[in-house]
């Protein structure tokens, strides 16, 4: 995971020149979540959120497309943060990360499913696991000769020409800026029981739950999934049952409970819906949220969302957003 600026520099805003805090935000899905916090930066200085704070969302590598175990996705954070401490880098990042130079040079396509991609990375991960012997999970030694040797496969394989020349560099760049004396890492994730496995023998909510306090990381859920936050929105979503909601049943072929409610109160689709609108509810949505369960233990089981609870660290005073 990387932040989505390439050349990050930590700045300082007014006049007593407060430092910036950035608060990393995680997602679980890929889309759904981004857009509502892409309307949540436009409309910051609307909701009141702290000048010194910068939130600062985290996109997907390549190889990391996909991910919906909200398990795998802290461990990766881990792992970046690890590497932006120590500069150690594993094979599985440093591939990742290739891939990510080429994105935006656009030489490959940012689409995860794109064809071209997909050989570009199946071909690294092969030289690295059959010529060099390494596994995807090992340190790389020198990041510079192998990333620099690892491009010179695909240039000469396909003849590719516009290659930047400071690809080492540009990997580098892509470490997060994190500051673990002021900045956060908020995981934001849905409680899908199909993902979000929780038994006896294999807790991955309470892993989760307890590697989050261990790390000093943020973690908001919403039981059952996020368009529960988004629905909590609307004034009226109080009359709505509860066990219904938490069960988050398909009530046709294409969506579920949440989704048909939301449905029914805007065009909401998961990948296009008026964000903007809702972020101007904010304040509903706090509000709302609090007749719900918010203990991070308890959302394991009880319909609810602690999400609001981000807004109350990031906002000057809740009260700055408007009701529409």
């Amino acid at each position: 995971m990387r932040e989505k600026t390439i050349f990050n520099t930590r700045t300082t805003v007014r006049e007593n020149r407060d430092v910036i805090v950035k608060y990393f935000l995680v997602f679980e899905g890929a889309k759904t979540e981004e857009i509502y916090f892409d309307a949540v930066i436009s409309h910051r200085s609307e909701i009141g959120i702290d000048p010194i704070i910068e939130l600062a969302p985290l996109i997907r590598d390549f190889g990391e497309n996909g991910w919906s175990n909200p398990r795998k996705i802290v461990d990766r954070v881990i792992e970046n943060i690890s590497e932006a401490t120590t500069g150690n880098m594993t094979y599985d990042i440093l591939i990742n990360r290739i891939i990510g130079v080429m994105s935006q040079g656009g030489i490959v396509s940012g689409n995860p499913h794109s064809k071209l991609t997909k050989i570009y990375w199946r071909i690294m991960k092969e030289f690295c696991e059959d010529v060099l012997q390494k596994s995807m999970d090992d340190i790389v030694d020198d990041i510079e000769s192998l990333s620099l040797n690892l491009i010179t496969l695909l240039r000469n394989k396909f003849n590719i020409k516009n290659l930047p020349k400071n690809i080492p560099e540009l990997i580098r760049s892509m470490s997060l800026t994190y500051d673990d004396t002021k900045d956060h890492i908020c995981i934001i994730v849905d409680r899908d029981k199909d993902s979000f496995i929780a038994t006896t023998c294999n807790n991955q909510y309470q892993y989760v739950v307890t590697t989050c306090k261990d790390h000093g990381f943020n973690l908001f859920v919403t039981n059952p999934c996020f368009e529960f936050w988004l629905l909590l929105h609307f004034i009226d979503v109080n009359s709505l049952d509860k066990s219904k909601l938490l069960e988050n049943s398909f009530v046709n072929k294409n969506r579920r409970f949440t989704e048909h409610e939301l449905f029914r109160r805007m065009a909401y689709r998961k990948n296009k819906y008026n964000a903007d609108l809702l972020v101007k509810r904010l304040n509903i949505a706090i509000k709302n949220e609090a007749k719900y369960c918010e203990d991070i233990d308890s959302l394991m089981q009880h319909v609810g969302s602690n999400l609001g609870k981000l807004f109350k660290m990031i906002m000057k005073s809740p009260q700055h957003t408007s009701t529409p």
